[in-house]
């Protein structure tokens, strides 16, 4: 397995913001307009993903 280097921290920091708005937005959207599947579920599926390796990213600073 090849090791992950992390993302620059502008890149980072930008990335957890947008993903966190997202996944709101996502929830948000979950309760609101349960009918319409489609609009919310690859948001609440993909946000924590990106989220999580941002918040990696951030932690792992010193190694880059």
């Amino acid at each position: 397995m090849v090791p992950r280097r992390p993302w620059p921290r502008g890149f980072a920091l930008t990335t957890m913001v947008s993903s966190s708005l997202l996944l709101l937005v996502g929830i948000v959207n979950a309760v609101l307009d349960t009918a319409n599947i489609g609009s919310w579920l690859l948001l609440v599926l993909v946000m924590p993903i990106t989220l999580g390796r941002a918040v990696w990213s951030l932690r792992n600073q010193d190694e880059r």
